[in-house]
């Protein structure tokens, strides 16, 4: 009995000491509670992704239910610890952390934008998202902040960015298949024109509709592959807040 009271409290004190468990690093956004949504998990996603490769900053979304306890400082450094967002060069590495249940929001910075984005400058970003989330906009709140933090570090963050690039080249690739069977016909009349009509539209992929490749945010992919932290420093700047 003596022993299983003493596992017990050994158990209990090191979740005391520890909290909550940081998960492993998915992807860009990791929304435990589905504010988001899928379209959006994958538009933001996608433009994260845009954004670590062209400028170099990596930015990571999560939504948690909630600390378990644990305060939304110390969680948040432990996530980026154990994440290392941002290059090992550079340390360019930005966290948007939400606890849903607890309530409270915090931004960390990692030691290379501590310049760019401040305590302060993360402070009134904070205060700007309170308003969205006490009235339960929390997906406007969420990319407002994004806007904000990456005026700050650099170009503003196009969510479009990414969905853009995938259907301007498709569009491209589309144009130059029709010209190709226009001139096939050209040459080889009408003969060829039946081949072109019941091939089910398999003809150099022209024709074809892939699901989600179209519309909406569906043609983007906002999870893990490719997402990994850099070996980013953090020291604790950013800033906290509740709504």
């Amino acid at each position: 009995m003596k022993s299983l009271l003493l596992s017990l409290f050994i158990l209990l004190s090191a979740t005391a000491v520890f909290g909550k468990d940081i998960p492993a690093l998915r992807g860009p956004v990791m929304d435990e509670v589905g504010w988001l949504g899928p379209k959006y998990e994958r538009a933001i996603g996608g433009a994260l992704k845009n954004y670590y490769q062209l400028h170099g900053i990596q930015i990571q979304v999560y939504i948690t239910d909630g600390l378990d306890g644990d305060s939304i400082e110390d969680f948040s450094i432990r996530a980026v610890d154990k994440w290392k967002l941002g290059g090992e060069a550079t340390d360019k590495g930005l966290l948007l952390l939400v606890a849903a249940n607890d309530r409270k929001m915090r931004i960390e910075v990692g030691q290379g934008l501590e310049g760019d984005l401040t305590d302060l400058d993360a402070g009134r970003i904070v205060d700007r998202m309170k308003p969205f989330f006490r009235n339960g906009d929390y997906r406007d709140g969420i990319l407002l902040a994004l806007k904000l933090m990456t005026l700050n570090v650099g170009p503003q963050l196009d969510i479009f960015a990414a969905y853009k690039v995938k259907r301007n080249k498709k569009r491209r690739g589309g144009a130059g298949v029709i010209l190709t069977i226009f001139i096939l016909i050209s040459v080889f009349g009408r003969t060829f024109l039946p081949l072109v009509l019941f091939s089910g539209g398999r003809f150099g992929g022209y024709g074809t509709r892939h699901r989600g490749s179209s519309g909406g945010f569906g043609g983007l992919s906002g999870g893990s592959s490719g997402w990994s932290g850099g070996g980013g420093g953090f020291s604790g700047g950013g800033a906290s807040g509740n709504w």
